[in-house]
């Protein structure tokens, strides 16, 4: 499931193992999602834009999450594969389908939260509810961000997905022109009928 995750999600997924161990936790759970997805303000991500513009601040929220954190015994050795729990696997199966609900293929940021309030018994969900945020309302801000975003291309400029496919798809062609040449010069360099097989 992490391979349809965009960047920034995957390096939010990525530190909730990190945030798990030291936490002493043996599992990944939606608090730690959820803590990974506002840790990070120095490189505001998606889903920090949605909760700061539904006027959430992102420091008691992280606050909030760890005042629900019963810290572990042990320390866990960060090498150890740490698993996620059920409802930190549902999490991520909202998110998907959030964003293959606005024809998205990859899970961003945003999409991680709406799972997370998707999943209304994890510990996520209820720092979420103390703070007054609702499905319906969030929903809201990404479609926001969306439109903002959309409205922000230049008139004349090509959907950036769009523009990415077609850079792709000459860079291959140019590649393989590239290729093709190169073989026809060594083919009629090298007498190829005499080579031994």
């Amino acid at each position: 499931m992490d391979e349809n995750l965009t960047t920034q999600a995957r390096h939010v997924m990525m530190a909730t193992e990190r945030i798990a161990t030291g936490w002493g936790h043996e599992y990944i759970g939606t608090e730690h999602i959820l803590f990974a997805l506002v840790e990070d303000r120095e490189k505001p991500n998606r889903a920090m834009r949605v909760l700061v513009a539904l006027g959430i601040d992102l420091a008691k929220l992280a606050g909030e999450v760890e005042k629900f954190i019963k810290k572990g015994p042990n320390l866990i050795p960060f090498t150890q594969t740490i698993p996620r729990t059920p409802r930190a696997k549902k999490v991520l199966e909202y998110a998907a389908e959030e964003a293959r609900n606005h024809h998205l293929k990859n899970v961003s940021t945003e999409y991680l939260l709406m799972g997370l309030l998707r999943e209304q018994d994890g510990v996520a969900a209820q720092v979420l509810s103390n703070l007054n945020l609702c499905i319906e309302d969030t929903r809201e801000a990404i479609l926001s961000l969306n439109d903002e975003e959309r409205n922000s291309l230049p008139a004349s400029s090509p959907a950036p997905v769009v523009a990415s496919e077609k850079s792709l798809e000459e860079r291959t062609t140019v590649a393989l022109e590239e290729i093709s040449a190169s073989l026809k010069k060594l083919a009629s360099l090298a007498d190829v009928e005499k080579w031994p097989l």
